[in-house]
């Protein structure tokens, strides 16, 4: 049911709305019902929505108290709107925060009857930026029919895109947005890429490494600067980042991990890390959060190969072996703890390698050869501490094989 509060605004909806409003009412709906019946209304009188989410506790009440919804100019623009207003703690309310989130309130919703929104403002407003506010919502809604025929017909211009962009990113998600705005940046050659209009787009859009475009802003980037005052390259290269690196964690897309590290990484503006530091903290997050080893590896023995001699390279990859062992357990982190003492072993044999390989060769189940890892680990070693430590692995493994049989 509707609130009784709301009748006499809702009788003056249906019968007078939009001829000789005197002042602005807002209706207050409380649960999906009663916005659907406002919503219909809306339709059959050919009108658009100003939703207004609030709390009790917020300047919402300071603005009626001011005076701010009646003002004249005000209440001429809201004359083709219908105003709701919604307790953010109501079943509405939660509704309308899971899918429009707002950390201010009050925050005004501005929509068309097709629930395609507009605009927003938040917080305390006074008239005129309440008026503006309006104004820009009615002259989106008025002009998005134009932008919708003029995209069907290819006949937008780089102010239209943005215009239809702006609407589109309010409404989807950024992925879907994105899926847009490629098709307007697909259409151009570089010359009307990084022109004055299409920038805007070119740098909030042409992030995905999948693309071209995050190499042509990295390589032109001085010259988008001089011609957007906005443009913080540090900015776009951390939305890139954190963009590209959420897919390639999302897909387990070690391809994309490569791109991040030809692209992006050489492009970071924080000089603090070298390249490769940056390729081999990456890396590591790779595996940290989905599990995914082989980057790490990679990243290891390009690393090791660059040290001064065998012995720092195998100390080093039986540093990262034993790393790997001892936080994760899992068979493709073992699996690459195993090839890196592996390694470590080709470069300088020694006895700790050799346990350490042994030791993952055991934990994959692969007991033959864990058994000739540990009989060469005992080989290389004279220290009886060393030796009853090998000889503990080999009863452990050697158990474990007659327990197969």
């Amino acid at each position: 049911m509707i609130n009784k509060r709301s009748i006499p605004v809702l009788l003056s909806l249906l019968f007078s709305w939009g001829l000789n409003a005197q002042n602005i009412d807002f209706i207050g709906v409380d649960d999906l019902e009663e916005y659907s019946k406002m919503l219909n209304i809306a339709r059959s009188k050919n009108l658009s929505l100003v939703v207004c989410i609030y709390h009790p506790s917020d300047p919402f009440r300071q603005m009626k108290k001011d005076d701010v919804f009646d003002q004249p100019e005000l209440e001429k623009a809201w004359s083709g709107l219908v105003p709701l207003s919604v307790d953010v703690r109501t079943s509405m309310g939660a509704r309308w925060m899971d899918l429009f989130p707002a950390r201010d309130l009050p925050a005004f919703y501005f929509l068309d009857t097709d629930e395609i929104l507009y605009h927003t403002i938040k917080g305390y407003q006074p008239a005129d930026k309440m008026l503006a506010a309006t104004q820009k919502a009615l002259e989106l809604i008025n002009a998005y029919l134009s932008l919708k025929e003029q995209y069907r017909q290819h006949q937008l211009d780089a102010k239209g895109w943005n215009t239809l962009l702006q609407i589109q990113a309010l409404n989807f998600s950024f992925r879907e947005t994105m899926g847009l705005a490629l098709e307007f940046l697909n259409g151009r050659n570089d010359a009307q890429l990084f022109s004055k209009e299409a920038l805007p787009i070119l740098t909030l859009y042409g992030i995905d490494l999948e693309t071209v475009y995050p190499q042509k802003i990295i390589d032109k980037r001085k010259a988008i600067a001089s011609q957007m005052e906005n443009f913080d390259f540090a900015d776009y290269y951390e939305r890139a980042y954190s963009y590209n690196l959420d897919l390639a964690l999302d897909n387990g897309d070690t391809v994309l991990l490569d791109k991040i590290f030809e692209v992006l990484l050489p492009a970071n503006p924080d000089t603090s890390l070298s390249i490769e530091e940056l390729q081999y903290n990456t890396a590591v997050l790779f595996a940290e959060e989905i599990e995914v080893f082989s980057p790490w590896k990679k990243q290891a023995l390009a690393r090791a190969k660059k040290l001064q001699n065998d012995t720092l390279k195998a100390q080093y990859l039986f540093n990262e072996a034993f790393d790997i062992t001892d936080e994760y357990n899992s068979p493709a982190a073992v699996r690459v703890a195993h090839q890196l003492a592996a390694k470590a072993n080709v470069y300088y044999e020694t006895f700790r390698c050799r346990m350490l390989e042994s030791y993952t060769a055991y934990l994959l189940k692969e007991y033959e050869t864990a058994l000739q890892l540990v009989t060469k680990a005992a080989a290389v070693t004279d220290n009886p501490i060393n030796l009853q430590k090998a000889e503990n692995l080999k009863k452990m493994i050697e158990r474990e094989m007659e327990e197969e049989e």
